[in-house]
């Protein structure tokens, strides 16, 4: 037979995209699991598995240069001794399954209505592919980068609305607002958000659109399981 290493902690995450599900999605841990192969798309018994926390900063690019050393460490310890027999793996449970389906360039687009830690891991969750951007008009601007803006209280503007401070771009979402970091304008190279503010690019007042509502979501769960994403 064949085994195969998957980033998620299963039976969390099967299919083709788990670990910017995991980041968007707001968990705290994911992982690698080493699994027997089988019909079923990444539902075989699982030999072995490795956790490790999702930092406060990690994008998909890093998290998944992450997953793959410590999936290297992990099939380098685990695979003897299951080749020898004395790791038998163990079916997943039938509860807690999710899938992460592929991701499509639409899915950076940004939902400036949802909460604005939502809004931050999805930035995080793009990078560096399809990357999180929004209409300005009929300009796409790519959002590299931003953080939570903590000050930021409810019933402010219309989610979407940039607004100044201190020389600091903050957006509107749905609850709170982010600051920006770095941007990216059609046809330029990534500037600070700073330098777009003083270059005029990013004005007070200015309206990010929201990303249409009803998209489909990154992770589903089966009626079997109970697992739910963020």
């Amino acid at each position: 037979g064949a085994v195969n290493l998957h980033a998620s902690l299963l039976p969390r995450y099967r299919g083709a995209n788990p670990i910017a599900t995991a980041i968007a999605s707001g968990d705290e841990e994911t992982g690698v699991s080493l699994m027997v192969m089988e019909r079923g798309l990444d539902s075989g018994p699982v030999i072995a598995s490795r956790s490790i926390p999702i930092a406060p900063d990690d994008t998909t690019e890093s998290l998944t240069v992450k997953l793959a050393d410590l999936g290297a460490v992990l099939l380098l310890e685990e695979i003897g001794d299951y080749l020898s027999g004395v790791t038998v793996p163990v079916p997943q449970p039938e509860t807690g399954v999710t899938f992460a389906r592929p991701m499509r360039k639409s899915d950076g687009e940004i939902d400036w209505t949802k909460p604005a830690a939502a809004v931050e891991r999805h930035i995080r969750s793009m990078w560096p592919w399809p990357r999180a951007w929004c209409h300005l008009g009929t300009a796409t601007i790519q959002i590299h980068s931003a953080s939570v803006d903590t000050s930021a209280t409810s019933g402010g503007p219309v989610p979407g609305t940039v607004s100044i401070a201190g020389g600091e771009p903050m957006v509107a979402c749905g609850q709170g607002a982010v600051c920006l970091h770095t941007v990216q304008f059609p046809g330029k190279s990534a500037i600070s958000a700073r330098a777009a503010v003083a270059g005029g690019q990013l004005t007070d007042g200015m309206h990010f659109e929201s990303a249409p509502a009803g998209r489909e979501p990154l992770v589903t769960a089966p009626t079997i399981g109970s697992a739910t994403s963020a």
